[in-house]
């Protein structure tokens, strides 16, 4: 229901004509899902993408399960690598993951063992929050979140981490057809960047990249208008105090005439109707 929803909307949105950094035309030409028979659940998220970014603390200690598939692959046999952090197994589909202690990118990958079908998680080990000197974070500005969240919301507190970006990882995918790079920012200053990012927020977009494709248009991946914004950078170009963006869960799609936002605040959400070529999402329980 979630990607009829999707497909409906989309094929709204093409009326305007969404621009992709690659040329398109009609057709699905060379476009690819990326995804496995088999789905990685963590947290409140599951995908079946076959590369998946996600973001931790230091230390924090994560639950990976293979999930789904196909009913004859039902007892299929799962292995959970990684060079990094430990691995406790918990059941023959479950593990407990903990994150290194250092502040960088590590690999991970949970491979059926009968198919080979294989999903590559690159997990981002966060700087916590409270490594904030100031407004700042190793001379990145960042600014100044708001102790007490908008009306007591959780997706208005203080982020967790901030993801450092550095020009070695900047170009990692945190999805088949998204970068880090994608999602900076747009303020100036030299590396490390800091970003927060939603994983939902990803994995909506790679439903919307999907249906714009099976709407006959060849786009590989969008170009984003608008990712993160810093607090800083938020009220320099007079912003509202409360825009997703500052936490990481909004984006700005652009297309030919104007911009696209795409919200990822809620479990479950679609996208409203077009209105003067701005799309607003409602919870759709």
């Amino acid at each position: 229901m979630f990607r009829l929803q999707l497909r409906i909307v989309v094929s709204v949105i093409l009326l305007i004509g969404v621009t992709c950094p690659h040329a398109f035309g009609e057709g699905k030409s060379g476009f690819s899902t990326d995804v496995a028979e088999f789905a990685v659940k963590f947290r409140d998220e599951v995908s079946f993408y076959t590369t998946l970014g996600v973001f931790v603390l230091p230390g924090e200690k994560v639950i990976f399960s293979a999930v789904g598939g196909k009913e004859s692959r039902e007892h299929s046999t799962y292995h959970f690598n990684s060079i990094a952090g430990r691995i406790r197994q918990i059941s023959s589909k479950t593990w407990e993951w903990t994150a290194p202690s250092q502040t960088d990118l590590y690999h991970a990958t949970i491979r059926n063992i009968q198919s080979g079908e294989t999903i590559t998680l690159n997990i981002f080990v966060m700087v916590p929050y409270d490594r904030l000197k100031g407004e700042s974070l190793n001379g990145y500005r960042i600014g100044k979140y708001l102790d007490i969240p908008l009306k007591g919301l959780s997706i208005y507190k203080k982020p967790r981490g901030f993801i450092e970006v550095t020009e070695e990882n900047e170009n990692s995918p945190v999805s088949p057809h998204f970068t880090l790079k994608q999602f900076l920012c747009k303020q100036q200053g030299g590396y490390p960047k800091y970003l927060v990012l939603k994983e939902r927020l990803v994995l909506k977009l790679e439903l919307i990249l999907e249906a714009v494709n099976d709407a006959g248009y060849s786009c590989n991946t969008f170009h984003i208008m608008s990712g993160y914004r810093t607090p800083y950078y938020n009220k320099l170009i007079g912003n509202v105090k409360y825009s997703r963006h500052v936490w990481g869960g909004a984006t700005g799609v652009r297309t030919r005439l104007r911009a696209v936002p795409c919200g990822a605040s809620a479990p479950r959400r679609e996208r409203a109707p077009v209105l003067d070529g701005r799309a607003t999402c409602r919870p759709a329980d």
